[in-house]
């Protein structure tokens, strides 16, 4: 197992470069309690059982009204406290709220209930957003997601900024560079995807292509991982072909890059003060429920076609690539090792060779190993990558 002060420090150096020094040093103390912690926790089991949960520390003025209900007596977060909770948290989706307090022994971590990130926008920040933190407490936030057996995932200021997989530190990957991924046809995002109108006014979409990419396949990773039965998406299938005819066929094509701009153009109309407040919530319920009916689909034996409108057009498909994937595929990130396919399983190799077998195809892989893999080609390199995939799961 990896030191508590390993992790400490990998942590910390992940904070974002424009949080302020009392920010930074609140961040700290926390993960010098919440550490120790949480691994212990990781590992312990609860009548027989390894558990799954979410733990997310606020400055104390804030954990208490981020509750949606409350201990009449806050609990000490202790890994025995945490193995009993862990059934009231929906790893992920719901947490555990606590705080860091000063105590007579220094400082500790306390637990408030159990309740959800906050829902105004404006205390909400995407990953893509952590430079853009301001100082403010309220902004102010470190959490642990135990997913496995010494597996857990340490999110804060709007980023990840440690996992320990399996006892061992992971480098962070940095997200597939979809600008250098030959994916789809070549018209830009404006022209597949609607706009909205705010305030009466017709708002385009203002969001590149692969933003819109990279949002989508960030999301329906972390609702697959968080389902831990694994699952296979590709990206660029069409209707008509030997894999559709092994599909089960929708009967309208359901989208997934509409939903997901039109919800990012309310926000950025929300965050530059053009309006948009009413149109968020709608927006995102209407995304969310896009992406849950996808993530369902993958439970199914088989793969998610996804066209490259980013539009689901059938389920359930039986990949077929004209030619076997090489048995070792190269890592598309700086410094990344080689994936040996022959000690993966069928999702893995059938995935690769249907990248392989033609061009603008992706195909996205959730293992029960808790990895997400994206397979692709670089553009201008005719052999096909890898990258590993890993989402936020504080949202």
């Amino acid at each position: 197992m990896e030191t508590d002060h390993n992790i400490v420090e990998a942590a910390t150096r992940s904070f974002p470069r424009t949080i302020s020094e009392a920010a930074a040093s609140w961040g700290r103390q926390v993960l010098e309690c919440l550490v120790p912690v949480v691994t212990t926790a990781s590992v312990a089991a609860e009548e027989g059982e390894l558990q799954r949960f979410s733990l997310a520390v606020y400055k104390e003025e804030w954990a208490y009204v981020r509750c949606d209900w409350r201990f009449s007596t806050a609990l000490d977060c202790e890994p025995n406290q945490l193995t009993k909770l862990a059934c009231l948290s929906d790893a992920g989706k719901t947490h555990l709220v606590a705080a860091r307090v000063d105590g007579k022994k220094g400082p500790r971590i306390i637990i408030w209930g159990v309740g959800g990130p906050g829902k105004e926008v404006d205390r909400r920040r995407g990953p893509w957003l952590a430079e853009e933190l301001p100082s403010g407490d309220r902004y102010c936030w470190i959490s642990a997601t135990v997913l496995g057996p010494a597996t857990v995932l340490i999110e804060g200021f709007g980023r990840e900024l440690a996992t320990l997989f399996e006892g061992k530190l992971r480098v962070i990957p940095t997200d597939p560079p979809f600008s250098k991924i030959e994916y789809g046809a070549k018209r830009p995002v404006r022209r597949n995807f609607p706009s909205i109108t705010v305030g009466g006014v017709s708002v385009g979409p203002g969001l590149t292509r692969d933003y819109i990419m990279l949002d989508v396949v960030r999301r329906l990773t972390r609702e697959v991982l968080l389902r831990a039965q694994g699952g296979l998406l590709v990206f660029g299938a069409r209707s008509r072909g030997s894999i559709a005819d092994t599909a089960k066929l929708l009967d309208e094509p359901l989208s997934l890059g509409g939903p997901c701009c039109a919800y990012c153009t309310a926000l950025d109309c929300h965050r530059s003060g053009q309006g948009g407040g009413p149109q968020i919530a709608t927006a995102q319920a209407l995304y969310h429920d896009a992406i849950n009916n996808v993530v369902r689909m993958s439970l199914l034996d088989g793969a998610v076609l996804i066209n490259n409108r980013l539009e689901v057009i059938g389920f359930g498909a039986k990949l077929k690539g004209k030619e076997a994937a090489p048995k070792s595929i190269p890592s598309g990130s700086q410094g990344g090792e080689p994936l040996d396919l022959t000690a993966k399983g069928t999702r893995h190799s059938s995935a690769a060779s249907w990248v392989h077998s033609g061009r603008g195809r992706m195909a996205l892989v959730v293992s029960q190993d808790k990895r997400a893999r994206l397979f692709a080609r670089s553009k201008g390199v005719d052999e096909v990558r890898y990258w590993d995939v890993m989402p936020t799961f504080f949202e």
